[in-house]
This record gives C-alpha cells, structure tokens and sequence, in this order.
C-alpha cells in the first residue's frame, strides 16, 4: 500500500476508491489524485475530510456519473474520515481550468453528513473547484494516473482572486465563528501576500510570524486538533476577518501585495 497521507487507513481507503473508479469508468478514467490537507502533510485521522479528484478523458453520461456516485458514497466504501469530497472533471478542464471549471460530477459523503450528489455544475457554488484546482496545480498526490505536472494548469490569479472573495464572504454567512473560517482567512492571507498555497498549518504559522493574531490563531489550530473545544471570540473572528478581506479586496483592485 502506498503512502499518501501517512494513516493507513485513510490510505487503503484512497485505494480501493481508485480500484472502484476504475471498475466502474474503465479505459475513461485517466487518473486520481489526492488534494489539499491530505496532499501536503496536513491530515489529522479522524478530523479532516478527504479530497479526491478523479480525471476523466471526457464528458460522461449522466448514468454513469450516478453509478459512479453509488460505487464510491460511504454505504458502499465506508469512508474513515468525517467525509470524502470527491470530484471529478475532464482532463481538458484541469489542464486549462479557466475561471468557471466545470465538474463531471461532485459527490460529497462520509459519516458526518447526507450524501450530496451534484451532476450540474451550475447548480453548485463556482468558487470551490476554482479554489482546489488551484490548490492541486501547486500540490496534488497521483493515486494512479499520469504525474500531477501533467494534469493540473494554473488558475488564472484573477480567477483565484474572485473566488477568494466568494469563499470569504461564505464563511462569514455560513461559517461565522468557526475555527475554519480562522484557518482559511490565514491560507488566504498568505496566498495574496506570497502567491503559494500551504496547508492550514503552514498558513496559520505564516499568519503568526506576519503579525496576525497570534493568540486567536493558535487557539483555532488547537480548536482543529480537538485540543481545545472551547468557542473562538467573536470580535477577534471578524476582526481577522475584516483585515483579510480588505487585502482581498486590495489585490482585486490591483494593488501590489503586502501583508
């Protein structure tokens, strides 16, 4: 078994979700990736999701697309992590995402939540597959497939930028005080600032050491370990909040980067 997020269990699931795309889409199927937390170092067993993107070499039928659903939701492979957010797009729109990728299909499921299957990519909020896919140009892990360099182009920066303010003010209507909204105003923060993603560890330490809120931050970094389970400030939340979106905002607007 090979090694991609270091816990085997979440590894031998990644697996056999590769095997089973497989045997549904056969000689469709180019390749499947890990993403994001799991791709960089960044995974905590039992607490993070799992994000897989799977590469076909053209559109796919609806049919197909909810048998792959069926073949890959947790009652059928049950999934270690609190979800998998499994993804699947053409291999011509991962190699040049443009600013609206369009999906093939995007299948959420796990433990902690319903199944969610979604066929139309118009139906789905844009900004997240903008926001992965260029995360997976900078770090994916092959699961099988061709190399990552071969799969994944670069997001437009203006494309990023758009969809950084979409995700900021989601998290601000959805996700208010939660130690994620925290954690990905630092990835965001450092994105603008320095032009590459890290994990939401490495971005809430650059965070630090760039002057944010040191004890804010380290408080949702301990709150996603489960080290601490007491709630964030309020006032503190939004005030990083506010500070990040208005160098969002900035970059928007074309100014130069500065943190």
């Amino acid at each position: 078994m090979r090694r991609l997020t270091g816990d085997p269990s979440a590894d031998a699931y990644l697996e056999r979700l590769a095997v089973r795309a497989q045997e549904v889409l056969g000689n469709a199927l180019v390749g499947s990736y890990l993403v994001n937390s799991g791709a960089r170092g960044d995974y905590l067993p039992s607490r993070s999701d799992l994000d897989l993107v799977l590469i076909v070499a053209d559109a796919l039928q609806d049919p197909i697309k909810r048998r792959l659903a069926e073949a890959l939701r947790h009652a059928a492979i049950p999934c270690p992590a609190p979800r998998v957010e499994l993804v699947a797009y053409r291999r011509d729109v991962a190699v040049d995402p443009g600013a609206r990728p369009q999906f093939e299909l995007n299948l959420n499921s796990g433990p902690a939540i319903d199944d969610h299957v979604a066929l139309d990519p118009t139906k789905e909020p844009w900004f997240w597959f903008v926001l992965d896919l260029a995360a997976a140009a900078d770090t994916a892990l092959r699961i099988e497939g061709p190399s990552p360099t071969e799969i994944f182009g670069k997001v437009p920066r203006r494309a990023i930028i758009d969809a950084l303010l979409e995700s900021h003010s989601w998290h601000v209507r959805h996700d208010s005080h939660a130690p994620n909204r925290v954690l990905n105003a630092c990835r965001a923060w450092c994105w603008i600032v320095t032009a590459r993603w890290r994990s939401k560890t490495e971005a809430a330490v650059w965070a630090i050491e760039t002057d944010g809120d040191a004890g804010l931050i380290a408080h949702a970094l301990a709150r996603r370990t489960g080290e601490r389970r007491d709630p964030l400030p309020i006032a503190g939340v939004d005030r990083l909040s506010e500070r990040v979106m208005r160098l969002i905002e900035a970059a928007a607007a074309g100014a130069p980067p500065a943190a």
